[in-house]
C-alpha cells in the first residue's frame, strides 16, 4: 500500500528512508471543509 501511495503522490520518501505526506494528500486536506465553530473552540480565549 505504501508503494502505491508513493506512486500516486500521496506519500513522499525522504532521503533518510522515512515517509511524509505527499502533495496529493496535502491537497485533499486543504480541500476539506473546516467548520468555523471548531476553530473558535480550538482558539485561546480572548483577553477581556
Amino acid at each position: 500500500m505504501v508503494r502505491e501511495l508513493v506512486a500516486w503522490g500521496g506519500l513522499e520518501r525522504a532521503a533518510d528512508g522515512s515517509y511524509r505526506l505527499g502533495t496529493r494528500i496535502r491537497a485533499l486536506g486543504a480541500a476539506a471543509p473546516c467548520p468555523r465553530g471548531l476553530l473558535d473552540v480550538a482558539a485561546p480565549p480572548a483577553d477581556r
